[in-house]
């Protein structure tokens, strides 16, 4: 049965639609609509009937309380993208087929048919313009542990030897890793954009912040070396199907060069760039991170 929408008061009197606001808020958390309750924020904050910038926070807590607050920072931690499923559309470049008409890979979605939605960089969550700023800091160190977390829980995984007895399903494990690592990759992309446009964050709130994306930034890095052992994975795989004789839908020549794509993309000096997995602004992030690294 759907759910009531909740609306703001049409009063012209600032205070009385900031109350409604509250309870409205209120009302919604505590029938379990978190992303309801945090559109609401969002129309108070628009509206200018609360503080919008460091405030925010300590405001919220005494309007509805510190574990109500709670709820609604993490509400816009995990705020969708308005314009995707999880970080992912259907494959403009290819049509969602994964190959093109040459039956090459696909560079885009790299063979899975979906491609990352450039508006969120593919991690599925709302960029860090949507939250109220009072509150992005906050969302920022939050998304970042979150999808760090995440991230060295996928590497902790091995990755699978392509399957002789169903090299098709093996591929498709190939790629929903890629997906899933990608997505993380998505987040620590945003957040490190999302650090430098901050308004005079405190001290403790930088150094927090700070040592959270050192951590990512040498995540990413794994994931990057990673990405490309998935690459060499999958063309291993595309050989294996191609002696196979299974597949129906492509050659054996055809499916012996898509090996060869993905080997060059496993290739250790090889880079994704030109390809839908490449996120620029993170991999200049690492590669700086790795020279102070190695600074003596």
């Amino acid at each position: 049965m759907p759910t009531r929408q909740r609306t703001l008061s049409d009063s012209s009197d600032p205070q009385k639609q900031r109350e409604q606001g509250v309870r409205a808020i209120r009302a919604a958390l505590q029938s379990g609509h978190a992303a309801e309750a945090a559109r609401l924020l969002m129309r108070l904050v628009e509206g200018r009937l609360v503080p919008h910038h460091r405030k925010l926070a300590t405001w919220l807590v005494s309007a509805i309380g510190r574990n109500e607050t709670a709820k609604l920072v993490d509400a816009f931690v995990h705020l969708p993208c308005f314009y995707c499923a999880k970080g992912r559309l259907p494959c403009h470049v290819c049509e969602s087929r994964g190959h093109l008409p040459t039956e090459s890979v696909c560079p885009r979605c790299l063979g899975a048919g979906v491609e990352r939605c450039d508006f969120c960089a593919g991690s599925g969550w709302a960029t860090i313009n949507a939250i109220p700023e009072g509150l992005r800091a906050t969302v920022i160190r939050k998304r970042t542990r979150l999808a760090s977390e995440r991230t060295a829980a996928l590497l902790d995984r091995s990755i699978p030897k392509p399957s002789t007895r169903d090299p098709e399903g093996t591929i498709r494990q190939y790629r929903l890793l890629l997906l899933k690592l990608d997505r993380q990759m998505g987040v620590f992309e945003n957040m490190l954009l999302a650090t430098r446009t901050l308004r005079t964050p405190s001290r403790e709130i930088r150094s927090a912040l700070a040592s959270i994306l050192n951590r990512c930034m040498r995540l990413a890095l794994r994931v990057e070396k990673r990405t490309a052992e998935i690459m060499r994975a999958m063309s291993e795989a595309h050989r294996v199907l191609a002696r196979s004789g299974l597949p129906k839908n492509a050659t054996k020549s055809e499916l012996l060069r898509r090996a060869e794509y993905y080997d060059s993309l496993g290739d250790p000096d090889a880079t994704l760039a030109g390809t839908g997995l490449e996120h620029p602004f993170l991999h200049r992030a690492i590669t700086g991170t790795l020279k102070n690294s190695q600074t003596p």
